[in-house]
Parts: C-alpha cells; structure tokens; sequence
C-alpha cells in the first residue's frame, strides 16, 4: 500500500503524462517525474 493508503487511480497518472506531452511541458527537461503517491519519498533506505 502506498503512504496516501491507496492506489493510483489511473486518470491520476494520466494528468502527469498528459502534462508532459503537450508544449506547456516544453521547458521541462531532464527532470524524472515520479508519480508513486508518495513512496518514494518515504521509502527507507538501507534500513535493516
């Protein structure tokens, strides 16, 4: 399960690509968009 306790609804990740596919994206570049609902930032690295 992901932090935000749900999984991504699919038009959720839609909005991130239909952002990234038009020219009102055209500045961005090489970014890395990560659309995880938040599990990348809590993810615990190295813990053990």
């Amino acid at each position: 399960m992901q932090p935000l306790g749900r999984h991504a609804h699919a038009d959720e990740i839609a909005r991130a690509v239909l952002f990234l596919a038009p020219d009102a994206s055209s500045f961005v570049t090489g970014s890395t968009v990560t659309v995880d609902g938040g599990c990348a930032a809590t993810f615990n690295h190295g813990a053990g």
